[in-house]
Formats: C-alpha cells, structure tokens, sequence
C-alpha cells in the first residue's frame, strides 16, 4: 500500500482510500451493472459556476443518473485523489470547495471527467487559456470543504474571485483562446512606464496605431473585455498616442504587471476594442508532463463555432502555439479514436490549421462542439470530440483506439481519409511508414491560398 502511495503521488492514507473505492467498484459495477467508460465536459460558465459544485451536462441524470454512485472520487493526472458527492436531484457533484480552491479552478475552465466504472473518474482541467493547467501535487487526500466567517455565519470561500470584472476578464480569455480564430489586432507588452501612477501614459507607438486604425481625429477609445469598458482620453503627439484619464484604472482592475501582454481585438466600432490579457506569471503554468502517466506533450482544446465548421480551419490557442508550434510540419496528422486519421494544413503564421471540412462532415461537428487534441509528437495529435450535449462521440465503441495506443506507434492501426485529389500520400501527408500500419486517407485539397487566410 505504501508502494502504491509513492506511485501515484499522495499520501499513505489517500493511498488506502484509492484502494477502497476501487475495491468497492468492483462489486458496484457486478450488481449494479454500471455502464463503462463514458467521458463528458462540464462548461463551467459564470451562468452555472458555484465554488465547490460541479454542474453536468443535462442530459446525464437522464443517461446515468439512476446507476451513478453518490459518493466518488476524482483522480488527477498527478495522482491527487478528491472526494466528492453526487447529488442527483440538482445534477451536479458537490463538496468539492477544497478542490476548487486548491487548484484555482474559476469560471470558464472546462473540466473534463472520464469514468470507467465504481467510485473514481479521472478529471482534467482546461484553463481559459485553452490549454490543461498544472497540477501541484498535494498529500493530504480528502479535505474537508473550506469555509470563511462573514457576518456571524459560515459561508464558501471564493476568495479568488474580486468582483463582476475579474468574470467578465476570465471570459474574454476564453473566447480568445477557446472560440475565436484571427482576430488579433495588435498585441500591447506592458511596460513599467505603462504602470506609473499620474495623469499620462504612452501607450500607442505610431506603428500600433496604424495597426488598430486609429486616426489624429479621435479623441478617445474603449477598451475593455466582454461587457465593461473602460473610455479612456487620448493625446497625439508625431502619430503616438500617450493615454490620459481612464487607462490607470484599466491597468489596476485588470491587475496588469510588467511584460503582460494585452491582445486588442476589433469590434463594429472603430474606436472600440475587446481585449484578452495574458498574465506573464499564468501562461507557464501548463500540463507539460511529456509521456508521463500515459499523457502526451500538452492538451489543448477548442469549441466549435458555425464559422469555424463552415470553413473547416480552427486557430490553435496561442499557449500551445508559441510552445510547440515550430515543430510541427506543413502537414499536421489527426488521429481519431475509431482509427481514421485526417491530414490537414498547419500555417505557422497566424497559427491556423485548416482543410478539416471533411472531418467536420464525418463526424457531423456542429456548434457547441469542442474538440480534445493530445499533441503526441511528430506533427500528429490525437482527437477527441464531444458533441453539444458534454458527451465523447465515441462512447461505446468498442474498439476504440486509445492515447496509450498512439504513444506506442506499432499498436496503433489508423487509417488515414483523402478527399479527390491528384497528390499522393506521401507528396501531401509525408507519412512515415513507422506510424501508421494501413493506407492513408488525405482531408481537402489544399491548392486555394485562400483558404489559410
């Protein structure tokens, strides 16, 4: 038992709770006759987020909500092991505060859960950069929920989040990373004379001026995230804009610090800009695990729109792009679970993959999807998609083609899916023989430049 702590990560005591949950679901699952291995996300959007309550998809307590147990455990990919309850009337797992406290988990970070059967599901959590976080390890097992005193009562500690702003912050992050494809403007380097408290700021070199089209005859802007804005004066001088009354105030509630980066979005109004901040101190902290514990590189995801199924090409999330981009090929493999593969286009420019329309057709991808992609190396990723009810659209596929398969090349007998095109498979795809066991199917022609665009 000792022996199986120092594996996993945690304590001797977590270690003999792992244990027995996993020797109760053996007999949960011979008299219950739970049904195995089914994956679902849950949003998290501020609409449904509660500190410590998790909510699932709809549609679960009707698929699984009379055969689910009432007390299980979440397993993380670092080995940490949380206890929680479900509670079927209100469809959600509940006394998961310590959880959500430890790991920092806010509105907007998607939480992945897989289960297999008994007592314990695996979990995974996506930040609103897009990409899964980091897990610090811990070793004490199950926590009690954290509580605060307020005004001669207890109540849950949401100690992280400060006010309607910080939501309104998560949420831009999200849609930039997790939603939206191309639209970056301009990206904004804080500096310290961008921080210095007083009336005036430099801000605009005449270079980033030109690329938010602004001109000498505006006299302010708004600059803000999803709903709240911030109208700030502008000052010219030789085609620069220093920032006057509003700017300090954006920095402040935005908690900006030296070399954060400010992406400007545009908006219908010219002189209104939606931006996403990413925080120097946050975007390292990614699961960068390598092939420990069965994972791959890093996970990274993206929620389907009508525009991106339309066009088939999809903007991977910056994080994942700065980190990994300049080892992927022209060429880019995706492996799905029920063995196809699709080759697609990379462009390292602005960070696209595209010429994915027959995989959205395949599949039926339609909005509110997102799509799971496993970076495993050699410019192939494995893909996992979940339709708009939470759900794996592979769930009971018997056969099923795992990430541990991928990892280890020669157990993995993929088929690759080509539109009509004249180029052969190793013109187009440049596979290795070493990779893939069957013939090889391409995804659209890629002769038009403009389809990157």
């Amino acid at each position: 038992m000792v022996y199986l702590g120092e594996q996993l990560g945690i304590s001797f005591i977590a270690a003999v709770t792992y244990f027995l949950a996993c020797k109760a679901a053996k007999g949960k699952m011979s008299t219950d006759n739970v049904t195995n291995d089914f994956s679902l996300i849950c949003r998290n959007v501020a609409s449904v987020y509660d500190c410590g309550s998790l909510a699932l998809p709809a549609s679960f307590s009707e698929k699984y909500g009379d055969v689910f147990p009432e007390r299980i455990y979440l397993k993380l990919p670092c080995g940490s092991i949380w206890r929680g309850m479900y509670v079927r009337g209100q469809n959600c797992i509940d006394g998961l505060e310590s959880m959500f406290k430890y790991y920092r988990i806010k509105p907007f970070q998607i939480l992945l859960l897989h289960y297999s059967g008994g007592f314990i599901l695996d979990l995974e959590i996506f930040n609103t950069y897009g990409v899964e976080k980091e897990y610090p390890k811990r070793e004490t097992p199950c926590e009690k929920p954290i509580f605060s005193r307020q005004g001669g009562g207890w109540v849950k500690d949401v100690y992280y989040l400060d006010c309607d702003f910080e939501v309104d912050k998560l949420e831009a992050q999200f849609c930039y990373n997790a939603i939206n494809n191309g639209t970056t403007i301009y990206d904004l380097v804080i500096s310290k004379e961008h921080l210095k408290t007083g009336l005036y700021h430099q801000v605009l070199s005449s270079n980033a001026c030109r690329q938010l089209s602004l001109k000498e005859t505006m006299t302010w802007l708004e600059i803000g995230y999803k709903c709240l804005m911030w109208k700030i004066k502008l000052k010219w001088r030789n085609g620069k804009v220093t920032f006057y009354k509003g700017w300090y105030d954006f920095a402040v509630a935005g908690k900006l610090r030296r070399d954060d980066i400010c992406v400007f979005q545009r908006t219908e109004n010219p002189q209104k800009f939606e931006v996403a901040v990413f925080h120097r101190r946050n975007v390292t902290k990614f699961n960068n695990a390598g092939t420990k514990q069965g994972k791959s590189v890093m996970k990274w995801l993206k929620v389907m729109t009508a525009e991106t199924t339309e066009k088939g090409k999809m903007e991977m999330p910056r994080v994942f792009a700065d980190e990994f981009g300049d080892a992927l090929d022209g060429s880019v493999h995706l492996i799905i679970g029920d063995g196809n593969e699709y080759c697609v286009r990379y462009c390292a420019f602005n960070n696209l993959l595209y010429g994915m329309k027959n995989m959205f057709k395949k599949y039926e991808v339609g909005q509110d999807y997102i799509l799971f992609f496993d970076y495993v190396g050699r410019s192939h990723f494995y893909v996992c998609i979940y339709n708009s009810n939470g759900f794996d659209i592979l769930d009971g596929l018997t056969d099923r083609i795992l990430l541990s398969h991928v990892l280890n090349w020669s157990e993995c007998p993929v088929v690759v899916l080509s539109d009509d095109t004249s180029e052969s498979d190793a013109e187009v795809g440049g596979i290795n023989s070493t990779m893939v066991q069957s013939p090889i199917v391409m995804d659209e022609s890629f002769s038009s430049e403009s389809d990157i665009g």
